[in-house]
């Protein structure tokens, strides 16, 4: 079984971090940097149903989304994906890296998982 993990990575010269927790059988993801880490959004995928809650004026709810369902895919349980990524003044290319970098963290933490 998968455990727990932290991972970083570096965009624009911030740290951002993934920080995986197991729960009993659950799961909870927890993704946050930049200039200004705080909760954007969260999303829940139980039973191959993902809901989704996000903050006004915030645009995390997307890959927090993605998260929970690819993780708890991968892993046959519940997953919550907590995220709340901010940089000021960051361009969309630079945006395409910070998503491009959490998606490598998910892909190196969900590789080490045993095959369900």
């Amino acid at each position: 079984m998968i455990g727990d993990a932290t991972l970083t990575r570096l965009v624009r010269g911030k740290e951002i971090v993934l920080n995986a927790r197991r729960q009993g059988g659950d799961c909870l993801l927890s993704v946050t940097g930049g200039d200004a880490p705080h909760i954007g959004a969260a999303a829940l995928c139980a039973d191959g149903e993902i809901r989704r809650l996000d903050r006004n004026g915030h645009r995390e709810g997307e890959l927090a989304a993605e998260l929970a369902e690819r993780a708890a895919s991968k892993l046959g349980c519940c997953v919550c994906a907590v995220c709340g990524i901010h940089f000021d003044g960051i361009s969309r290319a630079e945006i395409a890296s910070v998503v491009a970098a959490v998606r490598d963290m998910a892909d190196t933490w969900l590789g080490s998982a045993s095959h369900h």
